[in-house]
């Protein structure tokens, strides 16, 4: 028989395993005593520490050693790997000394049935973690380990099962007429034989086990988990898992895998308060759960944030990474090297190796609606750059990593920060009174709640570098006034905090050398290409200002803190639910929404079109480029043309390189056209995701914010960048023109201002022009480290806008030659 056959008759005599046993009783209704299996892995410990300090539970743990004395010294050992300072095993936790594999755990007869009626409930967190043995090697501890602790449940006093497993075994094949989504419901056993792993089949076995078991009437909860990553207060890590063997081989080689691949790792705290969050298993059903993050990030962008971090990582081609790092000659002392078959061997099932099955096109295929409905507003805390930091700062600590002298990191730095955080919270309460315009007020608390809304594509670049004190947060202020305090009151806001211009178009420099080093090279030689000169300032003022027309259009500000000694620029805002949107690529935008942005940007354009002279001197506003600026800026327009080119051709299926390379090319003859007309403060970033609809329908408003990118120029540039984002597919040539025109007439209607329709409708195409050079592919840039959903959307409706207005232009004139 090959090695395929034998393992097929393995897994066929496994899952009979329990052909005869069977379940006597009911568990007891309540949980006094629980053992706890693989207590002294990474989370074993933090069950284990965690039950301790949440509950008041008898705690065994049963640990593999020679003697008690040893098992002992093992656990405690295990222990002070969450917290240095524990000297003893706390006196609420017992070491039982046995092996899980051996039959009744290695103990005596009458020591077995005395455990067996001392334990309600069963935490089975031991098991081989290993993505690169068979399932013949892991069998004994992930199946018959399992079938053990299952013989335990049942023996004597009937007791709850928890059972972690792994969400490797829903990584089915799709080349084997798969369902189009997984999920806690799927029945897993058809694909096994074709999983790609030895642990996804070991797992899965040790599933059905349970399964036939639940179905006679043992209380079983299955957590299925996917990585595991350190915890969210601390950072502590497990340094030998996948993900940190990925960190600490791309930082020692200077190179990363540039895979599809998604992280969507959870803290480890995270994971065990779910576990004890979810319902308590029962005899009425089996209960399956799943645990990993809803909102993944992109490998990529992790290769983007420990490169701002300081560490130079280039992604490179998935064969080229492979050979140097597995083949003959590769440098086995480099961490990654041991997951060389998980990487490198030949897959018999379809994929050429086994890390093709966990890519991201498998990976969004799993479906975990029914656990995160179940878990409610215990969100898992976001996949950030603080995150990243954390475990970071903890692989130097624990030399897995090299330190790095970051000036951004220095002792001196974080205290600085820290300053400027409590100057922040220090003045809140007097924003806070002038807000509500009672100077009675007396700020309680501040909380912090998780963001669900991404940060914007600055804030996320510069958090990566600085940390969590940059980007947007969210709190909940709890107040009372001196005539009631009673009555606590709450009040929510986002705090934006940003870092200086020079340091923001540093970094996104940083981030280009990985897509282009000629980008980066040009970033650094025009550094307001991008329009980021005093952004960090620009903000501030404009939420300052009080413009009524503007204000109404904008969430309400209670203060700003511009703190130039520490580099660092805060303003608060009040918060508007309808800020977190979780992709904006998925919004359906419907004709009375598209109208209703359409009014408000024109009231907000109508506030200085025609009269940029009245705007307040302190606002730091961009004027627009000249045409010699434009020509100078050629080469990079040029290379992110170049850049760009694949992208926008797997959008469109087609390249707009041409028409782009034309566009730049013949900047001196249409530029000028665009500085002669009318122009005034636009937003220079209007898409979804700085501005939402508040208000019922039909009389909803638009609130816009992000405000960093102002600048003067065209009017139809922020009405194309709204109309990109938001028309439906079936939009016709018409319908377009009354959108056109809506803005036209409003606009011309509040300033009392003629505006002609065909020199309107040039703007517009101008602006199409100039966005199709400079923004859309800048896009690209960041769509290289984390996907931009919208683009194609973006894309096809750049091209119809475009499309539409030139050929209304040409048929114009046309007809004017006509009539001649």
């Amino acid at each position: 028989m090959d090695k395929a056959a034998i393992e097929q008759a393995l897994i066929a005599q496994d899952l009979c395993l329990f052909d005869h046993l069977q379940v006597h009783g009911e568990a007891r209704l309540e949980t006094r005593c629980v053992l706890i299996t693989g207590a002294t892995g990474f989370l074993g410990r933090y069950l284990l520490m965690t039950l301790l300090e949440q509950s008041q539970l008898q705690l065994l743990c049963l640990v593999r050693a020679a003697t008690e004395l040893q098992a002992q010294e093992k656990l405690l050992k295990s222990l002070q790997l969450y917290d240095a300072s524990i000297t003893t095993i706390p006196a609420r936790i017992s070491v039982v000394c046995g092996r899980l594999t051996a039959p009744q755990f290695g103990l005596s007869e009458a020591s077995y049935q005395a455990l067996a009626e001392q334990v309600d409930t069963v935490y089975h967190c031991a098991g081989e973690v290993n993505w690169v043995r068979t399932y013949r090697h892991l069998r004994e501890t992930n199946v018959i380990g399992t079938a053990e602790v299952v013989r335990f449940a049942c023996t004597g006093q009937v007791k709850r099962l928890i059972f972690f497993s792994s969400l490797a075994v829903c990584f089915v094949p799709n080349f084997i007429s798969a369902p189009e989504f997984v999920n806690e419901l799927t029945d897993y056993l058809p694909f096994l034989h074709q999983m790609a792993m030895g642990y996804a089949k070991s797992k899965c076995v040790a599933e059905q086990l349970l399964k036939t078991m639940a179905q006679r009437g043992l209380p079983v909860k299955i957590l299925r988990v996917g990585l595991i990553s350190g915890d969210s207060q601390h950072g502590t890590s497990n340094p030998t898992d996948l993900l940190a063997a990925m960190i600490q081989g791309a930082v020692a080689s200077g190179r990363a895998i540039d895979a599809d691949w998604l992280i969507d790792v959870l803290p480890v705290d995270f994971v065990v308060d779910a576990t004890l969050r979810l319902p308590e298993a029962n005899s009425l059903a089996l209960q399956v759960w799943h645990l990993h993050h809803p909102h993944p990030r992109h490998w990529r962008e992790i290769i983007l944030w420990l490169n701002l971090y300081g560490y130079a990582i280039q992604p490179q081609e998935t064969e080229a990474w492979l050979q140097e790092s597995f083949a003959d000659g590769a440098d086995i002392s480099n961490p990654i090297y041991g997951f060389k078959r998980f990487f490198y061997d030949a897959c018999p099932h379809g994929w050429h190796r086994p890390f093709e099955a966990y890519l991201a096109q498998d990976q969004k295929r799993i479906d975990s609606q029914r656990s995160w409905q179940q878990l409610g507003v215990h969100q898992a805390p976001p996949l950030e750059s603080g995150l990243l930091h954390l475990y970071l700062d903890h692989y130097q600590r624990a030399e897995k990593l090299p330190c790095l002298a970051s000036a951004e990191r220095t002792p001196e730095r974080q205290a600085a920060r820290q300053q400027h955080t409590e100057a922040l919270h220090q003045s809140l309460e007097v924003m806070l009174q002038q807000h509500l315009k009672d100077a009675s007020v007396e700020l309680l608390t501040m909380r912090e709640l998780a963001f669900q809304s991404q940060n914007g594509i600055l804030n996320e670049v510069a958090a990566a570098s600085v940390g969590a004190q940059v980007g947007v947060r969210q709190f909940d202020l709890r107040y009372c006034t001196s005539t009631n305090r009673t009555q606590i009151q709450t009040l929510r806001i986002l705090i934006k905090t940003k870092i200086s211009d020079v340091d923001m178009q540093n970094l996104l420099a940083q981030g280009a050398r990985i897509c282009d080093p000629r980008i980066s090279d040009y970033f650094l030689q025009y550094p307001n290409a991008l329009g980021l000169r005093n952004a960090h300032v620009r903000e501030l003022a404009l939420y300052q200002w009080a413009q009524p027309q503007l204000r109404r259009w904008t969430p309400a500000c209670l203060g700003v803190i511009a703190d130039h000694e520490q580099g660092l620029w805060s303003v608060v805002l009040e918060y508007i639910e309808q800020v977190e949107l979780a992709d904006i690529s998925r919004q359906t935008w419907c004709k009375e929404s598209i109208l209703q942005c359409i009014d408000g940007l024109a009231k907000i354009h109508a506030i200085s079109y025609g009269n940029i002279q009245s705007l307040p001197s302190n606002l730091y506003i961009e004027k627009q480029k000249s045409c010699a600026e434009m020509l100078e800026l050629r080469p990079l327009l040029m290379a992110l043309t170049a850049f760009s080119e694949p992208y926008i051709t797997s959008f469109l299926g087609h390249s707009l390189r041409p028409l782009q390379e034309q566009v730049i090319n013949h900047i001196e003859q249409w530029w000028p056209d665009l500085l002669a007309q009318k122009n005034c403060l636009i937003h220079n970033d209007f898409n979804p995701r700085n501005f939402t609809l508040i208000g019922n329908a039909p009389q909803q408003q638009i609130c816009v914010f992000d405000w960093e990118l102002a600048c003067i120029d065209l009017p139809q540039h922020d009405l194309a960048e709204l109309l990109c984002f938001t028309l439906p597919a079936n939009t016709t040539a018409a319908q377009l023109i009354d959108y056109v025109e809506k803005h036209r007439l409003e606009l011309a209607r509040v300033t009392h201002i003629e505006i002609d329709q065909e020199q309107w409708r040039q703007g517009l195409q101008l602006a199409l022009q100039h966005l199709i050079i400079l923004r859309i592919p800048s896009y690209t840039l960041f769509h290289r480290f984390k996907q931009q959903n919208f683009l194609p959307q973006l894309l096809r409706n750049w091209q119809f806008m475009y499309q539409t207005l030139v050929e209304m232009n040409d048929q114009r004139e046309s007809d004017l030659l006509a009539v001649d």
